[in-house]
């Protein structure tokens, strides 16, 4: 699917009525995952179910007979409450119709259709239109998910897509862009349940206006796909490829600063060569460089990953006193005796705060400093029940904004935003979370900048892996129910520098840009047997993917 931003205005947000529709279904009735989206739209409160139709227009009929149904049954045998074969459990408290009873369109606003794209009449014409759920590349009778074995892809969208008008325009109320997982059972799964996120997502935007900015989209063809034997084979070299990658190679991180303005880096083609941090001995890397001042001088904290350890903790160093051939004297600034990274900073009140990383304890901790950067006082913990990833503080508006992504499946893909009179709360969610899902540009990869009035966010783009490259978003709208931002430039590692593999963490001060970045290096034998042996555990208590075993400081040991 490519998506076209569309450059229609904003209105203010206004209490709304909920959205009245009806859902169209296959003859053999709501699946399982179709009920779920309902359910969820509901109990949102922005739309309510007037009633379900039935679809009596056939599906085409699958290409390959047999032994593709076979394939379907087996991938999709023993999915829970999501499954995509099985029937929805207990009816919903409204009245089913036929196709041919549908009320007058004055009477509802959308008609979300599970059915064939024939189902709807093209006289039927809703006031929002009529919306399908495209589930990745698949095809009418398709499986959703098997174009995207076939062809190795890493990622598959979720889009709810409006059509309107008599031309059938079609439009993007909102998407979701996930990675494809280890199995074609295991994307099938984590597609579905994106489904209902997806589709409560759309009615939010709908109801605040937001839709306007959404996309139109253009539909292209995925790899065909020839029969079972095509994914299973697409399947088999990418997991193999992946297993591969894992067990042999590790990643080391390397900090680098460009003395180049950022506006500058902006226009050009390509990054320049940064100065690099020597590598330190005996295992130990630096990552998540940060920024910070303390009277005339600048530090920067970091995280530093022990190998004797086996975690990050936050160091620090000043950042005149570098020498490249000799390395960083890194003291240490804050450590819990947890796992630690991504010492976000920011000012409030003329005093430096640090808010680190510590999802495996809960909340986000904000420590003031002291004297200079090697003393900090804890001073709040935010959002305790919450294991945010990467969490980023800054003001706009006359308000405090986190935005940080969650501990689990979403953690590279699902963007969260609160707002706050102040960095210490009390935090409000906010209202279309997550605002964004896309792993190409979601997850925070270091502080906002601006240029003149336009304020930017650093994303990871996390397609091709944990740490592959750097976008930069520009915000457009940033309210506590709205949030519009778009991709302006994308920054990869270039070939000739020294740590080549991947870009992750990118923050401006002044005339300086730091960032990070990796190469990938044979492992030791104990290494790979460690990581073996830890794959074995996460599948042996029903871990769904490896992601979980390439994040940074997690297995470089």
């Amino acid at each position: 699917m490519n998506f076209v931003a569309t450059s229609d205005s904003l209105r203010d947000p206004t209490i709304r009525p909920p959205l009245r529709f009806i859902a169209i279904h296959g003859a053999a009735g709501l699946r399982r995952w179709q009920a779920e989206c309902l359910r969820s739209v509901v109990a949102s409160g922005d739309a309510t179910l007037v009633a379900t139709a039935i679809d009596r227009v056939s599906q085409p009929p699958m290409r390959h007979g047999w032994w593709q149904r076979l394939y379907d049954r087996l991938v999709t045998l023993g999915l829970d409450a999501h499954d995509f074969a099985g029937p929805a459990d207990g009816a919903l408290a409204v009245p089913s119709l036929d196709i041919r009873d549908i009320p007058p369109m004055k009477e509802i606003d959308f008609i979300l259709n599970f059915g064939s794209s024939r189902a709807v009449p093209p006289a039927v014409q809703p006031r929002h239109g009529t919306w399908r759920i495209h589930l990745g590349d698949a095809a009418e009778g398709e499986l959703p998910g098997s174009r995207e074995a076939a062809g190795r892809a890493r990622i598959i969208t979720v889009a709810v897509v409006r059509t309107t008008g008599a031309d059938s325009r079609q439009t993007v109320l909102h998407h979701a862009t996930i990675k494809t997982r280890r199995s074609h059972r295991a994307t099938l799964r984590a597609v579905l349940q994106e489904a209902s996120v997806t589709c409560r997502g759309a009615c939010s935007r709908l109801q605040t206006q937001q839709a306007a900015a959404s996309a139109i989209i253009q539909i292209t063809p995925g790899p065909p796909v020839s029969g079972p034997l095509r994914t299973m084979a697409g399947q088999l070299v990418r997991s193999v490829r992946r297993a591969i990658g894992l067990l042999l190679f590790k990643d080391i991180w390397t900090i680098g600063v460009l003395r180049t303005p950022v506006d500058m880096l902006l226009r050009s083609l390509a990054m320049p060569m940064p100065t690099w941090q020597q590598s330190p001995p005996n295992g130990e890397w630096h990552a998540d460089p940060f920024p910070v001042t303390a009277g005339d001088e600048t530090y920067l904290l970091f995280e530093k990953y022990e190998p004797t350890q086996r975690r990050g903790l936050i160091a620090c160093t000043r950042l005149e006193s570098w020498d490249a051939q000799s390395g960083w004297d890194a003291g240490t600034a804050i450590d819990l005796g947890c796992h630690m990274s991504y010492p976000a900073v920011f000012t409030y009140a003329g005093q430096a705060y640090c808010a680190p990383e510590t999802h495996v304890l809960g909340g986000l901790r904000i420590f003031r400093m002291e004297a200079d950067p090697w003393h900090w006082t804890q001073v709040a913990h935010v959002l305790r029940d919450m294991a945010l990833i990467d969490s980023t503080l800054f003001e706009h508006g006359n308000l405090w904004w986190l935005m940080a992504t969650l501990s689990g499946a979403g953690s590279d893909t699902d963007l969260h935003a609160w707002y706050a009179p102040s960095p210490f709360g009390p935090w409000t969610p906010h209202g279309l979370n997550p605002v964004k899902s896309d792993v190409r540009s979601s997850r925070p990869a270091g502080n906002l900048f601006r240029i003149g009035d336009r304020l930017y966010r650093p994303a990871q783009d996390c397609e091709r892996g944990y740490g592959t490259a750097v976008v930069i978003n520009q915000i457009i709208h940033l309210d506590p129910n709205r949030f519009v931002e778009t991709a302006v430039r994308r920054f990869e590692a270039a070939r000739d520098w020294s740590s080549s593999d991947g870009l992750h963490t990118f923050n401006v001060f002044g005339e300086l840009v730091v960032i990070d970045a990796k190469r990938r290096v044979l492992r030791g034998f104990t290494s790979a047997l460690r990581v073996l042996g830890g794959i074995h555990e996460q599948i042996r208590r029903g871990g769904s993917s490896m992601n979980s075993f390439t994040k940074k400081g997690r297995t470089h040991a």
